[in-house]
């Protein structure tokens, strides 16, 4: 082979060799493998892919054009990633279901009813023969959640009462059932009697409720099921998220604010009475990325917007809608500084950043009570407010809709 061939063929392999590092360095393959197998979008939002390239100018969005025919069917279709065209790297269902909200924005309050009694901590009853600790031996930690003693249910602090002074239950170790982390122990824990109040008692100290409040974000146009917060109301002396059997949404009044700092967050202070005529809703579930029920409120002389999510939100200008006057809900100009995609649910999918100088006089960025504050862009909500940088009360995370659209 001569010299020339040899230069030739180095040339043409040192080329092909550099395209495949240049190909290899330019897609984003953490961020396509970190993608759900199941995504919020639309037909259009798919053809973007191989349009406006967001994975990279070597990704292409392959589907079946027989179902992009039948586009008016809204069902969900099956998105192969190809890198060049030729090699699958992920493939994941396109839900073309495009939902309708009513945006929110309300600050309102929430009262949860827990699934169990969380215990908050120990205290020796004084009986009449001194001191008897109680949970010797038991096991038990602050943050359990007791689901049984003794063979019934315990939902509130009354149950519990009632249990431990039940005739056959006195003056005996009971047999005792509670959640830890989501797994279930069994144990046992003694009921002995009290001569200060003359009552049986555990030596226990626990709650069966919480309540707090925050903002609205959405109401399903199709089944009238709300969002709000972007992320789950944890109990304040545990730090956990509170486990619950049922809560009601109650219309809140702000009764003023303060603002936030650089090292400590500002705060929305609100009152909202808890009363048959003042309930909006009634929450069944207290998740990670927000609490979730059925809205019993007319919430039609609402906005109503399409649904949005991961494919949807770009880095770049936005809004949040929030009421932060108690009065009616505005919106007040963000950025979308970085978005994830996110193959797991998680209240911390973007970040943004308040740009509006009016929320800025008057809040100074965000703060607690806004969370759950909807994220407009390109008229879809596409997520939630839901936590605050401490350092830099400016910026704060926000939550995709994907998360929170279909509890």
């Amino acid at each position: 082979m001569s010299k020339k061939v040899k230069k030739l063929s180095f040339i043409i392999i040192l080329s092909i060799l550099s395209f495949f590092v240049y190909v290899i360095f330019t897609t984003p393959f953490l961020a396509i493998y970190n993608l759900s197998n199941t995504l919020n979008s639309t037909f259009e939002t798919v053809e973007k892919i191989n349009k406006e390239k967001p994975f990279g100018k070597f990704v292409y969005a392959k589907y079946d054009d027989s179902i992009f025919a039948s586009a008016g069917e809204k069902k969900p279709i099956k998105v192969d990633l190809k890198l060049l065209n030729l090699i699958t790297i992920k493939t994941f269902f396109a839900n073309t279901e495009e939902p309708e909200v009513y945006t929110g924005g309300d600050i309102v309050g929430f009262s949860l009813n827990g699934d169990g009694v969380v215990i908050l901590g120990f205290g020796d009853v004084e009986t009449e023969d001194g001191k008897f600790d109680t949970t010797q031996n038991s096991g038990l930690k602050k943050g359990d959640i007791i689901c049984e003693i003794e063979g019934e249910c315990v939902n509130s602090v009354a149950d519990i009462c009632k249990v431990a002074n039940r005739e056959n239950n006195q003056n005996r170790e009971l047999e005792i059932k509670f959640k830890r982390q989501n797994e279930y122990h069994q144990s046992t824990i003694w009921s002995k009697l009290d001569k200060n109040s003359g009552i049986f008692k555990l030596g226990l100290w626990v709650k069966d409720d919480v309540s707090g409040i925050g903002t609205l974000t959405f109401v399903r146009k199709d089944n009238n099921r709300f969002g709000a917060l972007g992320h789950a109301i944890c109990d304040n002396d545990t730090k956990t998220i509170y486990n619950i059997n049922s809560g009601e949404m109650y219309n809140c009044t702000v009764l003023g604010l303060k603002k936030g700092t650089k090292g400590k967050a500002g705060e929305l202070k609100g009152l909202f009475i808890q009363s048959k005529n003042n309930k909006i809703g009634s929450v069944d579930k207290n998740t990670e990325y927000g609490v979730f029920g059925e809205a019993n409120k007319d919430y039609s002389i609402k906005q109503c917007l399409k649904a949005g999510g991961r494919l949807y939100a770009k880095p770049g200008k936005a809004y949040i809608r929030t009421s932060i006057d108690g009065g009616t809900a505005e919106d007040y100009e963000i950025e979308i500084i970085k978005t994830n995609y996110q193959s797991t649910s998680n209240e911390k999918s973007m970040v943004i950043r308040v740009t509006d100088k009016e929320l800025l006089q008057k809040t100074g960025g965000i703060i607690q009570g806004m969370s759950g504050s909807p994220i407009i862009q390109n008229d879809m909500v596409i997520g939630a407010v839901t936590h605050v940088f401490i350092n830099d009360p400016t910026k704060g995370f926000g939550v995709y809709l994907d998360w929170m659209i279909n509890q």
